[in-house]
């Protein structure tokens, strides 16, 4: 199952995966905000499978069974979302751990509980909601897990549409849509925590808690989803259309 999707772009997902982990674990103890890390991480596993969806074609002609490459393709997906997702939610939880502030930077970290800090003066103060407990490394393990999925998938049905414009174009605009939502959302709930944080008794019409975040990326990666799954089946059918 494995071989007959990675076969082809066995180089390519070996020195895409060494580069994307190392980005991941690395990129943000070097520079820029920790989220654009992860950000960039997303584009890049969503890029590498919309490479490998495009062989397609190419296999399909060497008589390689739809469904045994299909299996490997989301199977293949699956384990790269875990394994990215473990690599880009500890380093950001580490980061977060080591200062309270890394998560006004970074909306895939949850935070759940108060913490202290010290502050220049070396005297120690208390954080409302920017503590890590089991709960929070749960939910931003699950909400990477979840963002790393919607890309890859999507970018795995957009690889198999490129010969087909009205599959094409429907995944066009419903993951157009959906990632200027979550690019929304990440601004403002980034704001918020800043907000928050300089002043906790100020009052936002919208907070989420970790798990509503978790829904949130659940409800705006549905769209790219199914059509993901629509381009998919329509374009299995008909290869060279």
């Amino acid at each position: 199952m494995f071989a007959a999707f990675l076969k082809p772009v066995r180089r390519e997902f070996l020195f895409a995966f060494i580069v994307v982990s190392l980005a991941l674990a690395f990129g943000r103890w070097w520079a820029f905000d920790g989220g654009l890390w992860t950000w960039g991480g997303l584009f890049l596993s969503g890029l590498l499978f919309t490479i490998a969806g495009h062989n397609w074609p190419k296999l399909h002609a060497l008589d390689v069974p739809a469904r045994r490459w299909v299996g490997g393709a989301l199977t293949t997906a699956a384990l790269w979302s875990a394994v990215m997702a473990a690599i880009a939610a500890a380093s950001a939880l580490i980061m977060q751990r080591n200062s309270p502030y890394y998560t006004w930077y970074d909306w895939f970290v949850n935070t759940d509980g108060p913490v202290t800090h010290l502050d220049t003066n070396g005297a120690e103060y208390v954080l409302p909601d920017m503590g890590i407990t089991a709960a929070s490394v749960a939910w931003t393990y699950l909400i990477l897990v979840s963002a790393f999925l919607t890309f890859t998938i999507t970018g795995l049905a957009v690889g198999i549409s490129l010969r087909r414009w009205p599959q094409l174009l429907t995944m066009g605009i419903s993951g157009v849509v959906a990632l200027a939502l979550l690019i929304a959302v990440t601004i403002y709930l980034s704001w918020t925590a800043y907000q928050r944080a300089e002043n906790p008794d100020v009052v936002f019409p919208i907070m989420l808690e970790s798990w509503q975040r978790f829904l949130l990326v659940l409800a705006v990666g549905a769209a790219p989803a199914i059509a993901a799954w629509w381009a998919i089946r329509r374009s299995l059918r008909n290869p060279w259309a």
